[in-house]
């Protein structure tokens, strides 16, 4: 469970959002939307503990980001999937499984889990998984920390951009396992631009648009029932004008 109370952040004199509160339940999983700046990863950061926040707190799983303590232990507690990879690039793919099975110390299980049943379904030729990291492809990357974000089982996902660089086959893998991880109970928030597999994933929404919420419920009543696709209901509800303009004429 994530709750956040009145949360906010900025750097400098820029507000990248203020006083943001939210909960998202057990079973749940929560699609954050928003353009490009509007602080989606910032605020998961945030969560995550990678940053502080200047005002408020968040809670997840019990655990409070504004408590030295406290937020060591939650981070045993959460999957957290950057949207840049942070992995070893001097580290082959199996030796960064190893390694973060020694962070969170993982189970024997929980590590055979990973790499003779996550591995080889995210990834067509296992065997790349000997190569070193530094020659992974932007695709491989997003499927290893995919597997790292969630090899120690996790109460509480943070996903930043998790389709980005996925073919559409591997992306419907990964969309069956967020929906079994929130069939399990588990809590999960999903930051993305391809509203498409957002869409068959989340069970809320929440638009960051100039520092706050400006639309947060069911996706049911975001899209009004079917009625609207995503990025339509998007559109509508930042009024983005622009994207119908006339091109300029470049040729």
């Amino acid at each position: 469970m994530i709750t956040a109370h009145n949360l906010s952040r900025r750097f400098g004199n820029k507000t990248i959002f203020s006083e943001l509160s939210f909960t998202v339940e057990p079973g749940s999983t929560l699609g954050l939307l928003g353009n490009n700046g509007a602080g989606k990863s910032t605020l998961i950061h945030v969560l995550s503990g990678l940053i502080s926040s200047n005002e408020g707190y968040a809670e997840i799983e019990g655990y409070r980001t504004d408590n030295p303590a406290q937020l060591r232990l939650l981070k045993s507690h959460i999957g957290l999937m950057p949207e840049f990879s942070s992995l070893n690039p001097d580290l082959s793919g199996y030796e960064q499984v190893q390694f973060s099975g020694l962070l969170y110390q993982c189970s024997e299980a929980q590590i055979r889990k990973a790499t003779e049943e996550l591995i080889p379904y995210l990834f067509e030729n296992p065997d790349d998984l000997q190569m070193r990291c530094r020659v992974y492809s932007t695709g491989m990357k997003k499927k290893l920390s995919f597997i790292l974000a969630l090899m120690h089982q996790p109460e509480v996902l943070l996903l930043d951009e998790p389709f980005s660089g996925l073919d559409p086959r591997t992306s419907r893998k990964v969309i069956g396992l967020l929906n079994q991880y929130k069939a399990s109970g588990r809590t999960a928030l999903v930051s993305s631009h391809h509203l498409g597999y957002t869409g068959q994933t989340a069970t809320h929404i929440a638009v960051l648009h100039e520092g706050k919420f400006v639309f947060e419920g069911g996706i049911s009543a975001f899209t009004r029932d079917g009625a609207t696709q995503l990025d339509e209901s998007l559109h509508q509800l930042l009024g983005d004008s622009q994207s119908d303009e006339q091109a300029p004429s470049l040729f």
